[in-house]
């Protein structure tokens, strides 16, 4: 099966204090640029979701989507509104999420999302630890529920994972594809 992909990039970056995680260098590169070489052939089409220096990541050859669709919601309005915006983005049937500060990620990510799925909507990571729930196979029948989520202000991913009736898929052998940047320590650590 194949899905849309998105890598979610539109975050504030408060710890990092305010710098842009998906920018960030890396092995000498944006992180970016590793979670897309790990994703893209994973997924078609592939979009970026960012709200800031666009420009930037205009140049790595790929859609980016700001989080304002149709005027409906403010800018850096969380994860769940790159999300949305990816759902309105592509007509594909499923979409596949991943943020930018897991560099790591598996190279068959989505093909075990899919195989996880057993009859749900959505699937989400868990690697025998915990859950990563922006690393998620999401159908397009949610966009409705998800819009009405959004409106009502609620943001929590795991909330609305857990009331579409989501699964988590063990990825218990790849812990380490699962390991989020999200200090300047841990940044250090993967160089």
């Amino acid at each position: 099966m194949q899905a849309a992909g998105v890598v979610l990039a539109g975050g504030r970056g408060t710890r990092f204090g305010g710098r842009d995680k998906g920018l960030l260098m890396l092995n000498g590169q944006p992180m970016i640029h590793t979670v897309l070489s790990r994703y893209s052939p994973q997924v078609n089409p592939l979009a970026i979701s960012a709200n800031r220096n666009l420009q930037q990541y205009r140049q790595l050859g790929y859609p980016v989507l700001a989080d304002y669709y149709s005027g409906q919601l403010e800018a850096f309005a969380g994860p769940l509104a790159g999300v949305i915006t990816a759902m309105h983005w592509t007509d594909q049937p499923w979409l596949a999420c991943v943020p930018c500060d897991m560099p790591c990620i598996p190279v068959d990510l989505v093909a075990r999302l899919f195989r996880g799925l057993a009859g749900a909507p959505a699937a989400y990571v868990n690697d025998g630890h915990s859950s990563h729930y922006l690393c998620c196979l999401l159908s397009a029948s949610l966009k409705p529920g998800l819009e009405k989520y959004l409106h009502d202000e609620r943001r929590s991913v795991h909330g609305w994972l857990r009331e579409v009736g989501a699964v988590a898929v063990d990825f218990s052998d790849s812990r380490a594809g699962f390991c989020n940047i999200n200090t300047f320590e841990k940044l250090q650590c993967i160089a």
